[in-house]
């Protein structure tokens, strides 16, 4: 939110978002900008999910101890890494994040393809965490 310059409220943003990258956490969460909504989401909660475990929700707690000790400001301007896009086009992946989010964005055409990617990419000491997006044309 604060990396777009958004408000929650002004700009009307329903924020659903995991603490599994963040904060190695299984856990979730939704925040929106008003009352009624806010209702609606606590109401709907028992029926969508579960409690998360005990240790997700201490990876989460300590994580957020430290956001509140040392905040996230080293974090706020982070460019991603050129050595590593350059690694990732060299091996002949396409980037796809314009170089301004710390996520890189490795595109690989066809899901199809992503059984054949992963262990090239680890076989290059490179995490991928596969995700399907369907682009519109």
């Amino acid at each position: 939110m604060r990396h777009f310059d958004l408000d929650y409220c002004e700009d009307r943003i329903v924020y659903v978002a995991g603490m599994s990258k963040s904060f190695s956490s299984y856990a979730a969460f939704v925040t929106c900008f008003d009352e009624k909504m806010k209702y609606h989401c606590n109401r709907a909660g028992p029926s969508v999910s579960q409690a998360p475990a005990t240790a997700s929700l201490a990876s989460a707690l300590a994580g957020l101890r430290v956001n509140t000790r040392e905040g996230d400001a080293p974090a706020v301007h982070l460019p991603p890494h050129p050595a590593l896009v350059t690694a990732v086009k060299a091996i002949g992946f396409e980037v796809d994040n314009g170089g301004f989010f710390p996520i890189v964005g490795v595109v690989i055409a066809a899901s199809r393809n992503v059984s054949e990617s992963l262990p090239i990419a680890v076989g290059h000491d490179i995490v991928i965490t596969p995700a399907i997006i369907r682009r519109s044309r």
